[in-house]
């Protein structure tokens, strides 16, 4: 491996050992629903007590998605954006009141990810521009 792969593979090391002891007791959560086959956002979640972990994959759009179910061919509608909005309404406020303040934060890699927090949707919108790429992250 070179320096760079060595380096990214203990931080990843270290996040691991850093959050190891709240995922046996972690629940998982789907913001963007069970993810399908080739779908070009992935997005899954682990609640536990003060502290959500989501890991975000961007995949891009996968060769043999070339046409949806049905026979229809991608469109214009069907483009790849380098962002998706993830609604994360546990951490949302209750019955119209606003969210509360939350911090995101990416865990790993320490570059290339963007993050945005809407406490007023309880929504986080995460930019990954190249694909494939991933990230996993914190909300506290």
């Amino acid at each position: 491996m070179s320096r760079h792969q060595r380096d990214l593979f203990a931080d990843a090391v270290r996040v691991y050992k850093d959050l190891r002891a709240e995922l046996p007791g972690a629940v998982p959560f789907w913001p963007l629903g069970l993810p399908r086959w080739d779908d070009s956002w992935i997005a899954l979640g682990l609640r536990a007590p003060g502290t959500s972990y989501l890991t975000v994959w961007h995949r891009g759009p996968l060769a043999a998605a070339s046409t949806r179910p049905g026979g229809r061919h991608p469109s214009r509608e069907d483009a790849d954006p380098a962002e998706v909005t993830l609604p994360i309404p546990h951490l949302g406020g209750q019955r119209g009141q606003r969210g509360r303040p939350v911090t995101p934060r990416i865990l790993y890699p320490a570059a290339g990810a963007g993050l945005s927090w809407d406490p007023g949707t309880s929504a986080l919108t995460v930019s990954l521009p190249r694909k494939p790429s991933a990230c996993v992250l914190s909300l506290a």
